[in-house]
């Protein structure tokens, strides 16, 4: 933790009954400070008392024991709340612009910034579609590789012979490849 530039902080009523979360939190605000502290609501609510610079323990059940001690958080600290995406989904655009409103700061960049580089970036870490994998094929790179050599098409029955010679299951024999290296050129 002391290496890190950010802590950020999963509220729920796991964490907040958890001895060590509260420990590691109480430890980031005593060599930190609240500034670079993050807040993420994955269920229950909070409530920031700003007369005593703390969340309100009686209305906010998922706070951590440390964050609702006064005059521990000067400013309320602004958080993430997930709760109502569950179960959540990463591809699903409000779930997408709320974890983009955690990762801004830690970037450096404004929301929109980044939000522009994701939607940029998306199309270089798309998953191939199911149509683009075989049984068996895990990211879907043998579909692909294979789908310009001259591979038998699905459930034809017949092997295709589109620039070289090859067996029932769409690979160059053996002989076949002896055959073509021995043969001469037109």
């Amino acid at each position: 933790m002391d290496h890190s530039r950010y802590m950020i902080v999963v509220l729920s009523s796991h964490s907040a009954g958890s001895a060590w979360v509260n420990k590691e939190v109480a430890y980031w605000l005593e060599q930190r400070g609240p500034d670079q502290l993050l807040i993420v609501l994955a269920e229950g609510h909070l409530h920031y008392d700003e007369a005593a610079g703390r969340f309100d323990p009686q209305r906010s059940d998922v706070a951590l024991p440390v964050l609702t001690e006064p005059g521990v958080l000067a400013a309320e600290p602004s958080y993430v709340d997930v709760s109502a995406d569950a179960p959540w989904d990463p591809n699903a655009p409000t779930f997408r612009d709320k974890v983009t409103d955690l990762a801004a700061p830690i970037h450096g960049k404004s929301k929109y910034e980044l939000a522009s580089d994701d939607v940029r970036e998306q199309p270089r870490f798309r998953r191939p579609s199911r149509r683009d994998r075989r049984p068996g094929d895990l990211d879907g790179t043998r579909a692909r590789r294979g789908s310009s050599r001259g591979r038998a098409t699905r459930g034809s029955g017949s092997p295709t012979t589109r620039g070289s010679a090859t067996t029932q299951q769409g690979r160059s024999s053996a002989a076949d490849v002896r055959s073509r290296r021995h043969a001469v050129p037109d």
